[in-house]
């Protein structure tokens, strides 16, 4: 097991922060939109391995905080406004609130406290709880439950349970069943105990391999993400990921949790154990690429470890972390990773449970 240190989770949080800062100028942007754009900006390598040259349409207002020029390469100086930002710090509060037995009663009370708004499932969970409506009837649109949006909400749960898993997975289902079902939950559970894995586990892909374990194998999501295990030899790039994914999901919405857990598989795959390739590699192969880009820059932080992330990505960045929470728009990145250590070695996280 690897030493818990606040190095260790500054890296997988700047890991996964980056990895969205990445992809979050060209989210659900067409691949060949993606290409061109690197080109305009003169990006020396593409998967991109730094921050972009040139960001489209840099006026826009990115969740009413951030411009979208302040996540261009000259011009970043923090990092900016997210919901895969803003959930990982909700989650902390979370479990800071309420303890490890925290249930979706819980979680609800706190986004009526100080989520001012969401998207998809979580917007009409959100809107529902305004109204008056008991927590455990809020999933009212059933083409929502299986999208990605608890998925970005689990990674918390598995930096607190290091090499146990099963506890990650208990923690993250307060959560995500507030919001999601199916195999909206289940891409939850994936990534949580593939998190917990890694922390005893230095290869990023085995980690999520091994993650596959943990939720039930004859749901769709298994079967699929056994599909592409089955197809790795025939990823020899991007392209052909993101070929594979619109053959077989024709259809399928774009924020998904199937398609985008099997993007994350792939761009494990290709990135190898590089944290950068990693990340340019799920952004290029596109779909919900911030979303995807810092799920898997999550996983590949704590399996690779605390210098992981190179500091050309790092040092723009500084410590400020800003999110949309009310009360809450600015937090250290220090006190953040300290917290989130105090927690993981309070949960008493080790290999002796599992």
């Amino acid at each position: 097991m690897k030493k818990l240190t606040k190095e260790l989770y500054k890296n997988a949080l700047y890991g996964r922060f980056i990895g969205c800062i990445f992809g979050a100028i060209v989210e659900n942007f067409p691949q060949k939109e993606m290409e061109e754009l690197a080109r305009i900006g003169g990006d020396e390598y593409y998967p991109i391995r730094d921050y972009w040259k040139y960001v489209k349409d840099p006026d826009e207002i990115r969740y009413g905080v951030s411009k979208r020029i302040n996540f261009q390469r000259d011009k970043i100086h923090q990092i900016e406004v997210d919901d895969d930002i803003t959930y990982t710090y909700l989650a902390l509060l979370i479990i800071e609130k309420y303890g490890f037995n925290f249930t979706s009663k819980d979680v609800a009370e706190i986004w009526l406290d100080i989520l001012p708004y969401a998207c998809t499932a979580e917007h009409t969970v959100l809107e529902n709880l305004k109204k008056g409506i008991p927590y455990d009837k809020c999933r009212t649109n059933k083409d929502e439950v299986e999208l990605i949006g608890a998925q970005i909400r689990g990674d918390m749960y598995g930096y607190v349970y290091p090499c146990r898993p099963k506890k990650a997975i208990e923690l993250s289902r307060g959560d995500s069943e507030l919001t999601h079902e199916g195999n909206g939950v289940y891409g939850t559970d994936l990534i949580a105990a593939a998190i917990a894995i890694a922390f005893n586990n230095d290869s990023p892909l085995d980690s999520f391999i091994k993650a596959m374990e943990y939720i039930p194998s004859d749901c769709k999501l298994y079967k699929e993400l056994k599909i592409s295990l089955d197809r790795l030899d025939k990823i020899t790039d991007y392209k052909a990921a993101r070929k594979d994914l619109d053959e077989r999901f024709k259809g399928m919405n774009c924020v998904h949790i199937i398609n985008n857990s099997c993007a994350i598989l792939y761009a494990l795959y290709l990135g190898k154990n590089d944290f950068v390739s990693i990340i340019g590699n799920a952004v290029a192969i596109g779909l919900d690429n911030d979303c995807t880009a810092a799920t898997a820059g999550s996983i590949a932080c704590i399996a690779l470890g605390e210098n992981s992330v190179p500091e050309y990505l790092t040092k723009p960045l500084g410590d400020i972390c800003l999110t949309y929470l009310k009360g809450y728009e600015k937090v250290s990145m220090e006190d953040f990773a300290n917290r989130v250590l105090k927690l993981a070695k309070s949960s008493k996280g080790g290999l002796d449970d599992e």
